[in-house]
């Protein structure tokens, strides 16, 4: 008699990391602040206040804003300072 699971068929693992494009923009923008903020006083902050503060964006937006940052940082700028500093509304 053979055992019963040997019947079955092995489950298959659901897939880790982003689903979308999005997702995976989030998670850049969540770990690079992050980063820098390791060993100060300021806490971690989550990819859901990440997407939420990037709500408005679209994804073309998002990648415009990463080659931004990017550039910002090779400057030698603190990429969360070009980060929470570009998402702030400029009064005319």
């Amino acid at each position: 008699m053979k055992p019963l699971s040997s019947l079955l068929k092995p489950r298959q693992r659901p897939k880790t990391g982003p689903r979308s494009e999005r997702a995976e923009l989030v998670g850049y923008f969540t770990d690079s602040v992050n980063k820098e903020r390791e060993g100060t006083k300021w806490p971690q902050v989550s990819p859901r206040y990440i997407a939420v503060k990037l709500a408005h964006l679209s994804v073309f937006d998002l990648h415009y804003l990463k080659k931004t940052l990017e550039d910002y940082t090779a400057r030698g700028n603190s990429f969360s300072r070009g980060f929470f500093g570009s998402l702030k509304i400029k009064d005319e």
